[in-house]
């Protein structure tokens, strides 16, 4: 990599990390909703009139959990979708990071600055 591909690298970061943070954002939100769609659709079932069937508590559980197998998934999506956009900020401020050092090993220590 050139000084200037370096510099210009530099430059995009930024607006490259920015995009990650809103994207982390974004899945922070999807998981918010469907935690609670989840959370509606449980005490929606707790709170009919017929109740939920069963003769014990595992029993109630298993039913709620077949019938919000569904809600669970999307859930479970979303915490995937999360950790993935994590895991990515990470390797953009990581690679920004390695950019900046190999930046001041290269010269004008003065001029480049985290």
């Amino acid at each position: 990599m050139t000084r200037e591909e370096l510099v210009k690298a530099i430059l995009r970061m930024p607006e490259e990390i920015d995009a990650a943070e809103i994207r982390v954002t974004h899945t922070v939100e999807s998981m918010v909703i469907a935690s609670n769609n989840l959370e509606a659709l449980e005490n929606s079932y707790r709170l009919s009139s017929t109740g939920i069937p069963g003769k014990n508590a595992e029993e109630r559980t298993a039913w709620l959990h077949s019938k919000t197998v569904n809600c669970r998934a999307m859930l479970e999506n979303k915490e995937r979708s999360h950790r993935h956009a994590q895991s990515n900020l990470k390797k953009q401020n990581n690679r920004f990071r390695a950019y900046l050092a190999v930046a001041r090993l290269t010269g004008d220590n003065e001029n480049v600055k985290e």
